[in-house]
């Protein structure tokens, strides 16, 4: 049980922020929301970097130990995948815990190729649980199709979980050659370097500087903070641990965690946004398959 501690501290600091982000969606401008929603991603970068420096220090900020790997993994986890969490939160109508539904989507993808690729093991225990984590994929996947969404969040769903797979098997590939600290360093200083440089600016001169505010934007920096240093931290350390393929299976329930906790955010504000049946049958079967391969 104590191997899955990362994992598990991963996946709660994920499913506590998203009602975070969904305050900054919430306080976005009613012009250039797009852009905004950029210019939050720039600042989530780049609270999470200053974290991330402040604690490790910039011994390791040098462009000849760069490794490659590393940074693409950073570029599809922080940048494609957050962005598009972001995206689809917003089209959901500022529910990012919808949104990270698509988190789920993942192990088709990344489990299969831990085993295939990376020769990690598939027993009993994690086939049941797969059986059960694919199970409620297939209802998240049916039920959204079916449903009252519309399909411009489902596209971006599914694009942000084939960015963060992406991310995921990068950063596995170079946890064979990089200690996890490393590589989470690595992964989020030069994605952010990245970003400001080439998307920044064209942000920044889309959206007036009346508009900037603190009053959206904190809660963007807040995710930096728990989500791409602390969470991603824990998150790496533990594939370099546990491998791509358990750490995938354990961590599967914090976007049926963040629903809980949108909807205790939501019942304080008075509102009480409706959660169809097909998500809730999704989020238990998701959280079983996660719960059975931790014991």
């Amino acid at each position: 049980m104590e191997g899955y501690l990362l994992p598990l501290a991963a996946a709660f600091l994920w499913a506590v922020s998203a009602p975070v982000v969904n305050v900054g969606l919430r306080r976005l401008p009613q012009e250039h929301r797009v852009a905004c929603i950029g210019i939050g991603l720039m600042s989530s970068l780049a609270a999470g970097t200053i974290a991330m420096v402040a604690a490790n220090g910039v011994a390791m900020l040098q462009p000849s130990s760069v490794d490659g790997a590393a940074v693409l993994s950073g570029v599809f986890t922080f940048i494609l995948g957050t962005g598009l969490c972001y995206l689809c939160g917003h089209a959901y109508g500022t529910r990012t815990e919808l949104a990270a539904q698509f988190a789920n989507v993942k192990p088709v993808i990344t489990v299969g190729v831990g085993v295939l690729l990376f020769d990690e093991s598939f027993g009993l225990q994690s086939l049941v649980a797969g059986s059960l984590i694919f199970t409620g994929l297939g209802v998240l996947i049916i039920g959204t199709i079916r449903g009252r969404f519309h399909w411009l969040p489902l596209v971006l769903g599914l694009c942000l979980a084939l960015a963060w797979s992406l991310g995921e098997i990068l950063a596995k590939y170079s946890l064979s050659s990089l200690n996890a600290q490393a590589f989470s360093y690595q992964a989020l200083v030069w994605s952010t370097i990245l970003y400001l440089v080439l998307v920044g600016p064209i942000a920044l001169r889309s959206v007036p500087s009346r508009s900037v505010s603190l009053n959206w934007l904190w809660p963007f920096l807040l995710h930096g903070m728990v989500s791409f240093w602390l969470a991603y931290s824990f998150f790496f350390a533990s594939i370099a641990q546990l491998g791509l393929t358990r750490t995938i299976i354990v961590t599967v329930f914090w976007p049926g965690l963040a629903i809980l906790l949108g909807a205790i955010a939501a019942y304080f504000r008075g509102a009480q946004p409706a959660s169809p049946r097909f998500i809730i049958a999704a989020i238990l079967l998701l959280m079983a398959g996660s719960f059975i391969q931790i014991l």
